[in-house]
């Protein structure tokens, strides 16, 4: 959580409007929706004088904000969605990160032998793709198709129409990362 949102929480917990925080810290009310909305940072005066209004420290204030910047996932905790369903089997996708927040997405996608995860899909932003286990075809409408085997990367945008499949009898799994995210 951003100190601005922090900051809002607090505030609405401790059931002060804007004005009387405002009141409490000789900060305007117009600033600290400024800051409450990360238009402004506030300064460490400012930020000492309104976690002093809210009962708080800067050092818990700040120690929120890192926290909640931070993801730990336990391997038996990821969320996991079927992403397409094919005769061969269903095609999974393990979120690797539970903050929904982030500015990008690490997945893995696990594709069962001779499957296709996606018709040609374009959107904003870049995708970053690594090999975990066995091989996939990455097919860059007008553009080239590459296969990867493991260890190998492939960084694209993703304007480009993309799709991405497993030619093999195998089990293939990927590490995909998109930013912005897209789920």
């Amino acid at each position: 959580m951003q100190i601005g949102s922090l900051i809002r929480e607090l505030r609405k917990a401790k059931g002060l409007s804007l004005r009387e925080l405002a009141s409490e810290t000789g900060v305007s009310a117009p600033t600290l929706s400024q800051i409450e909305n990360e238009k402004v940072s506030p300064n460490l005066q400012t930020l000492q004088k309104i976690a002093q209004a809210l009962d708080t420290s800067v050092i818990a204030m700040l120690a929120a904000e890192t926290e909640n910047a931070i993801s730990f996932v336990k391997r038996g905790e990821r969320k996991t969605l079927i992403r397409n369903t094919s005769p061969q089997g269903h095609i999974t996708e393990e979120f690797l990160v539970a903050n929904l927040t982030f500015k990008m997405e690490p997945a893995i996608v696990t594709l069962p032998p001779y499957t296709q995860a996606t018709e040609y899909v374009a959107h904003e932003g870049e995708e970053f793709i690594f090999v975990l286990e066995g091989e996939v075809e990455v097919d860059l409408h007008g553009g080239k198709v590459y296969i990867l085997e493991e260890g190998d990367t492939l960084y694209y945008p993703c304007t480009i129409p993309h799709s991405f499949r497993n030619k093999t009898g195998k089990q293939s799994k990927i590490l995909i990362t998109a930013t912005p995210p897209s789920f």
